[in-house]
């Protein structure tokens, strides 16, 4: 999954961005609901008193987890299928170097495709005895390719201990596993969604009744509307950007 990550880049001033062009729906409220369904959405556990969400992913196992990545995979051909994007989506970024400016994570089709078979495969491998080893060596394969993807959004999650330790057991590798995939499973989710409006569009509004300033995702990122002055040869308006809660 080396594509991520050759293609996160900044946007610059005068870039052109073709994947941005924002592309108009018979009815986008519509479009934003055939995302949030196929992508199994996260619901907020709270929206504070300052209309601040707190989502987080609750998967619990291999199949739930496989289940919901095939969702975000039908999420994406929706994209595709539409018109609004060819072979990838993006992600916007804020950029913790400078103020007021973002970065962009390219999410490929072939990616999420290729990760999803990877987990349609661990969860068929589990829990056979007859096949620890390969099930071992496709834990791995799943890790490694979470860890790529958050490192390319420069985002915080939990990507220490890049190997399956031998030591414990299957099912405590499978909870590594799962963990980091609830928190994946919100970015990519969102980012979808985000990027079905465009980065624009107020999905907020579609998806829990009610504006919102921000949302917060497993605690460590936040996802809100910024102006970002490096954009505004393209919009006028806010857009949904993620950062790391501790920036």
């Amino acid at each position: 999954m080396h594509e991520t990550q050759q293609a996160s880049q900044r946007y610059e001033e005068n870039e052109e961005h073709e994947s941005l062009r924002p592309v108009h729906f018979h009815s986008l409220q519509d479009f934003e609901l055939e995302i949030v369904e196929a992508c199994s959405l996260p619901r907020p556990l709270e929206i504070s008193s300052d209309d601040i969400a707190h989502v987080n992913c609750e998967f619990s196992d291999l199949s739930s987890c496989s289940a919901a990545m095939r969702g975000i995979v039908q999420a994406f051909t929706l994209l595709r299928d539409h018109g609004h994007c060819s072979d990838h989506f993006v992600i916007l970024v804020a950029d913790p170097q400078r103020a007021n400016a973002c970065q962009t994570a390219l999410i490929s089709g072939r990616e999420l495709e290729e990760f999803s078979v990877l987990l349609d495969k661990a969860e068929s491998l589990y829990p056979s005895r007859a096949n620890r080893f390969r099930f071992r060596a496709c834990l791995d394969n799943i890790l490694a390719d979470m860890q790529r993807i958050i490192r390319s959004l420069h985002l915080a999650l939990d990507v220490e201990d890049p190997q399956i330790s031998t030591p414990i057991s299957p099912q405590q590798n499978v909870q590594k596993v799962v963990r980091l995939y609830n928190g994946l499973h919100a970015i990519l989710s969102f980012g979808l969604i985000s990027f079905s409006g465009t980065h624009t569009a107020n999905f907020d509004c579609t998806v829990f009744q009610r504006n919102v300033n921000a949302l917060i995702l497993h605690q460590t990122v936040i996802l809100s509307k910024k102006r970002i002055r490096s954009l505004d040869h393209w919009t006028d308006r806010p857009v949904w950007i993620f950062q790391r809660a501790e920036d």
